[in-house]
């Protein structure tokens, strides 16, 4: 079963903002390994949702449908509970500092010497990622906070099974090891909004394919727009 994967604090969806102090570069281990699966559960009422609330930093968003899953303070979406091709949608948030794949096929020989601490830094090697077809740049402002919003693309022809560990990954945390940002399928599509939160890069990446309702998308949009982000 393919899933999304919740990151907080070092972690990047999704997810930790630390507002006014440094990020830290560990994570609660019970939160790093936690991945969500599709459930029974009914979804979540149309309203306000508290997405993440963690060290301080509440980020809440307004829910459009009952359509949408998620567990209150998680820091992950999914639309019908499924995130997967050919026509899944969802969210997850991350935070920096993160280390950006120079390819996110063959992961475990491409990370950067170096951690990206800044929007600017996650948007230039995101940017150069090998495969990932990434859109120019432009300038975004989500809850009063200004950043840069990229998309990068899965390969429709991509062979998870020829990846490393067969995991397509983006990104993963300063202490290294597995991807912390994995893909659920070809022709992924990830819409990345990466914000400057007091100094702290915060990235809201919504996901979906290009088979997924224009609805469901119209929905995402409006879920990432209402974000406000404050200290309980």
């Amino acid at each position: 079963m393919t899933k999304f994967r919740a990151i907080a604090a070092a972690a990047a969806v999704v997810a930790v903002l630390l507002i006014g102090c440094q990020p830290t570069a560990s994570v609660a281990p019970s939160e790093a390994e936690r991945s969500v699966e599709p459930s029974s559960a009914a979804g979540l009422p149309e309203g306000p949702h508290l997405l993440w609330e963690e060290l301080g930093v509440q980020i809440e968003v307004t829910i459009p449908a009952p359509t949408w899953f998620g567990e209150v303070g998680g820091g992950i979406l999914i639309k019908n509970d499924n995130p997967d091709p050919p026509d899944g949608a969802g969210m997850i948030v991350f935070v920096g500092p993160l280390y950006v794949y120079g390819d996110p096929c063959q992961w475990s020989t491409a990370q950067a010497g170096t951690p990206s601490t800044t929007v600017d830094e996650l948007v230039a090697a995101l940017s150069v990622q090998a495969s990932r077809d990434a859109t120019a740049p432009v300038d975004v402002t989500v809850g009063g906070f200004t950043g840069k919003s990229i998309t990068l693309h899965v390969p429709e022809d991509a062979e998870f099974s020829e990846c490393d560990r067969g995991t397509f990954g983006s990104w993963t945390v300063p202490e290294g090891g597995e991807p912390y940002r994995y893909h659920q399928g070809p022709g992924q599509i990830d819409e990345l909004w990466i914000l400057d939160v007091d100094g702290v890069p915060v990235i809201i990446d919504t996901a979906y394919y290009a088979e997924t309702p224009t609805a469901d998308l119209e929905e995402l949009q409006a879920i990432v727009e209402s974000a406000t982000f404050q200290s309980p």
